[in-house]
Formats: structure tokens, sequence, C-alpha cells
């Protein structure tokens, strides 16, 4: 009974943890492409801290840096894949994926794809997830 009550409490705050996770997420997406776009200022915008923000994502299974990563090399590497982005080079890929930094795009195709962004192009398909 004590148990099934503890739960009961808890259910508001694993609710306000899932909007806020979902909330964050959403603004992530919109707005990944934007270099200014970081953990702080997504924490900013839905008017908590970042650590409530690292908490609310962690709960769902990983964290607004990661989460922030992850959505601009998805954009990155679909539009590095894309044919009609061929023209373009890598630089301006990255940059306009919201990667401030070419070296922080490499390492981030290195880790995740276990290739550089040049190898990823010349596959010209999307590339799968390593591991």
């Amino acid at each position: 009974m004590l148990a099934g009550s503890l739960d009961e409490r808890r259910a508001p705050e694993n609710t306000k943890f899932a909007a806020i996770s979902r909330d964050a997420r959403l603004h992530i997406q919109r707005y990944c492409d934007d270099p200014r776009l970081t953990v702080e200022t997504v924490a900013e915008h839905l008017g908590i801290t970042r650590r409530q923000l690292e908490r609310s994502m962690r709960d769902f299974g990983t964290s607004p840096h990661r989460y922030l990563l992850a959505t601009r090399l998805d954009r990155a590497v679909n539009r590095l894949t894309d044919p009609h982005n061929h023209g373009r080079t890598i630089a301006d890929i990255a940059v306009a994926s919201g990667f401030v930094a070419l070296s922080v795009f490499n390492r981030a195709c290195r880790e995740r794809y276990d290739a550089s962004p040049g190898q990823l192009r010349q596959r010209g398909a999307r590339p799968r997830a390593a591991g």
C-alpha cells in the first residue's frame, strides 16, 4: 500500500520530466542548425536550469548534449549524402548543420560511423550507424 502511494506521488514528477524532455527534443530538432544553440540556451528557452534539463533527458536515456550532437550529425550526414548537395563543401555542410568547427564534425562522424565525412560522401547513400 505504501509503495503504491509513493509511486502516485512520483507520477507528477515523471510527467514533468517527460514534458521537459519532449519540449527540449522538439526545440533541438527545430533549431539544431543554429550554432548558437547550446544546452544552456535550450534550458533558458524552457525556463529551467541546465541541471533540470540534464536530469529530465537522462531519465529518458540521453543527455541534452548527446541529443544535440546526434541531431546535428544526422542532419549533416543526410545533407552530405544528398546528391543535391555534392557541390557544397564538407565544411559548408558542417557549418550549415550547426557545427562550430569542422574538427567536431569529423570526430563525430568517426565515432558514430567509423568513417570520415569524405568517406561517407563517397558512399553516396545513407550510412548505417556502427555497432
